[in-house]
């Protein structure tokens, strides 16, 4: 499905599971503000019991709302969820930060310690910068509810000079003798070391989260080739019961990449990423020869019209196989032209085809590409009931059904990329010879 598609796939399972534990924790915070709200009320803390209140209450409120966010993905989109929860947060952290005085500083790395279990550069910026703008405003706020209490330096000039007992007049002298105006001295004294602070901890928490997205793309890089690996083995597998085709499977595969990579150059109707999953999904368009009877599958000789009738049923139990197999994969994209490719590759494009008698322009447009694959690549391997013809006779074949069998359009896509088609069939006959 490509690696990006399976980077992608995995990044949002590892988001859905990240935005239910951001949430427990935020859960997990309210319930521990709940807990310093009661001890406070016991006035076991000295916290303003009116802003303590107001506090605890509009942290309910953004702590229930990305719940029902996440429950409801009509109200918010699942890709956009994350980016809630973490403005949430960090409204919280500055209402927690000015309400409940500066003791709880150490609540500012809460926003960008939720934001490391998303694989999110743009969430870890967000809340990196967001704490530390938090980390030089919130004391100004403060200053401004008369929250401020900067006791908790209170045992660092007592140190510096003993005569002072009380760790508010302390900082109020010292900020007095700064050649700064009260307000800038203030978020000198207090926002720029925990801007610091926060900024070395940020550096930190991005180079972290550079390697685990790192090691993310392995998974997907491993992940994507595991899934490609058994998509071609089982199509082989179920080849080797055909022994009259030989590597089909193989060289259409390689005829379809051939193809597929000229079309790229000048399509502008589809993403390369479709053509990457036309490729991709070449070698499961016979599938459906796993439910063909072995008399008339492996016969050395050439079928009957009844015979004929039974093979040709192989094309809709590929599709079926295909949407039963891979019907919980997360590309639909990728599912979509699988199915096409295995159910239509018979089709024709003057409606003679089969399963669906489907004409021109109804045939999608990968099947339309399969379509000269598995027919050049039958004309020029030898079958019991017949030889082999030279690419350049095969070339004259296809070009003779441009308008019947095949797509008019891609004959110069065709014609452009024989040259290599023909040098892919010397390497193969020379290697079969060998």
């Amino acid at each position: 499905m490509g690696v990006e598609k399976e980077l992608q796939s995995l990044r949002q399972a590892d988001e859905k599971n990240a935005n239910r534990y951001v949430l427990i924790v935020l859960s997990a915070n309210f319930l521990i503000l709940v807990l310093a709200w009661i001890l406070n009320e016991l006035n076991l803390f000295h916290i303003d019991k009116f802003l303590c209140r107001i506090c605890v209450l509009i942290s309910f409120i953004f702590t229930l709302l990305p719940w029902i966010y996440y429950a409801n993905p009509r109200i918010v989109k699942s890709e956009k969820l994350k980016y809630y929860i973490t403005f949430h947060i960090l409204f919280l952290t500055l209402l927690a930060v000015c309400l409940l005085n500066m003791h709880v500083t150490l609540f500012l790395i809460f926003p960008l310690l939720t934001a490391t279990h998303y694989h999110s550069k743009a969430i870890l910026r967000i809340s990196a910068i967001g704490g530390c703008i938090i980390a030089v405003i919130a004391p100004l706020i403060s200053i401004r509810l008369n929250t401020f209490d900067p006791t908790f330096l209170f045992y660092l000039f007592k140190m510096l000079k003993p005569e002072y007992t009380l760790g508010s007049k302390a900082v109020d002298e010292y900020i007095q003798t700064l050649p700064l105006s009260p307000y800038i001295g203030y978020t000198f004294f207090y926002g720029l070391p925990h801007f610091l602070t926060m900024a070395g901890f940020s550096i930190i928490v991005l180079t972290v989260n550079r390697s685990r997205n790192e090691n993310l793309q392995e998974r997907a890089t491993e992940r994507n080739i595991i899934q490609d690996d058994i998509l071609f083995s089982v199509a082989n597998l179920i080849e080797n019961r055909d022994t009259s085709t030989g590597s089909h499977v193989k060289r259409t595969s390689d005829i379809v990449r051939i193809l597929a990579l000229e079309i790229m150059k000048t399509d502008r109707k589809h993403s390369s990423t479709f053509w990457t999953h036309v490729i991709k999904a070449a070698p499961m368009h016979d599938l459906g020869k796993i439910a063909i009877p072995d008399g008339i599958l492996r016969k050395p000789a050439k079928l009957t019209p009844e015979e004929f009738e039974i093979i040709k049923t192989h094309a809709q139990k590929s599709c079926d196989i295909i949407d039963q197999v891979l019907k919980d994969i997360e590309n639909d994209e990728f599912l979509t032209i699988a199915k096409n490719i295995a159910k239509y590759h018979h089709e024709r494009f003057d409606g003679s085809g089969y399963p669906s008698h489907l004409k021109g322009n109804e045939i999608p447009i990968e099947a339309r590409v399969m379509a000269i694959a598995d027919v050049f690549d039958a004309l020029c391997s030898e079958r019991p009931y017949k030889k082999y013809k030279t690419p350049e006779e095969a070339a004259v074949i296809i070009e003779e059904s441009m308008g019947t069998h095949f797509d008019p359009h891609l004959y110069s896509i065709f014609k452009a990329c024989f040259p290599q088609l023909r040098e892919y069939y010397e390497i193969e006959n020379s290697r079969i010879n060998f």
